[in-house]
């Protein structure tokens, strides 16, 4: 399903028609990816774009903005960080694996893009190169659990978990020569139906945490799923002990314009949380709230307020989450309107077309 307005539609064919205007020898390529291309949309879904840029120039379309209540990311990726995807990485893998292509500059840029893409695919096949790729992420996941222990913040204990679980489950996925082709939207599907190797008591482990009430529960739940991690692929599990470091911030300016771009970026996450509390998602609903609250944790080194979204989770009543996030949406805005902010916000394409961004 896509954009009840076919705003998504519009957009494509805008982005498409501006590179070929405005800067057809400074993009190397322009690829979508995510909901539009899948089948996976609904009526509040943005379209992913990301574009490759051939000169210096080219990184001057990136753009943040908001149609209709639906926030949009035109954003660039060096062939440099493409090639690292490929490598595996980085957990992006649907950029190059499940992209459509509606832009590109040369043969000689389609023929590099396709390259990438068929050593993504030998590196999945590659049992050694894997062994080391989920090494360094095991290692990873070790390190966030050291870090979660010394938390007693319900918000900060879940923020760990939750990229705790997203790590370990791209680790069994990869483990098995594959990756989540729909992202973290059929994450826990895809654990429960796509990978019959899988240990039934990893995905009921996966589900503990979610589902976990107090930093106790949480905190054994991850511990216990690391160790079924460890066990089904053999990898060496350890555990350092971790300092509690608290982030000081002394006067620091708030950066209005930053967090205003900031807010265009992430205006997307805050209506799938609202989608996936509407629809009883829980899984879905923490794993976005776990990366907003990230974001708004990530915005406090430039001047934003403190946010505790994640206290609010219960995947029994998934409504105070939502008005949670709304409360915080609505008190984020304000701040940077009152800041002297500018969101680029429309009420229609045809607004937006008119803004000439």
């Amino acid at each position: 399903m896509k954009n009840e307005n076919h705003i998504n539609d519009k957009l494509v064919r805008w982005i498409e028609d501006k590179v070929k205007t405005k800067y057809p020898d400074d993009i190397s390529m322009v690829l979508i990816y995510g909901s539009y291309v899948n089948g996976t949309a609904n009526a509040m879904s943005d379209v992913d774009c990301y574009y490759i840029p051939k000169t210096e120039r080219g990184y001057e379309i990136a753009v943040d903005f908001i149609i209709g209540g639906v926030g949009y990311d035109i954003f660039p990726m060096s062939w440099d960080r493409v090639e690292n995807i490929a490598a595996l990485k980085e957990v992006l893998l649907p950029c190059v694996g499940d992209v459509k292509i509606i832009y590109c500059n040369s043969d000689e840029d389609l023929e590099r893009f396709r390259q990438l893409q068929i050593k993504m695919q030998n590196n999945l096949k590659d049992a050694d190169y894997i062994r080391t790729i989920i090494g360094e992420k095991f290692s990873f996941a070790c390190d966030l659990y050291s870090k979660m222990t010394v938390h007693t913040d319900i918000a900060a204990v879940r923020k760990f978990a939750g990229y705790i679980i997203m790590t370990l489950a791209d680790i069994v996925a990869l483990y098995n020569h594959d990756y989540f082709h729909f992202g973290l939207k059929k994450q826990l599907e895809d654990l429960q139906t796509k990978f019959p190797d899988i240990p039934k008591e990893f995905t009921d482990k996966y589900i503990r945490v979610i589902q976990s009430s107090d930093n106790a529960s949480c905190k054994e739940h991850c511990y216990g799923l690391l160790k079924i991690t460890a066990d089904y692929t053999g990898l060496d599990m350890k555990i350092r002990e971790a300092e509690l470091k608290k982030s000081v911030r002394e006067n620091v300016q708030p950066d209005f314009q930053w967090l205003a771009g900031l807010y265009e970026e992430i205006s997307s996450t805050f209506n799938k949380i609202y989608v996936c509390c509407e629809n009883g998602n829980y899984a879905l609903a923490f794993l976005s709230a776990v990366c907003l609250q990230n974001e708004l944790d990530d915005a406090m080194e430039c001047g934003g307020k403190k946010y505790n979204l994640l206290d609010a989770y219960s995947h029994t009543e998934l409504i105070r989450l939502a008005d949670r996030a709304k409360e915080i949406e609505t008190d984020y805005v304000q701040m940077v309107l009152d800041g002297g902010g500018k969101i680029k916000r429309f009420d229609s394409f045809e607004d937006f077309v008119k803004a000439d961004l």
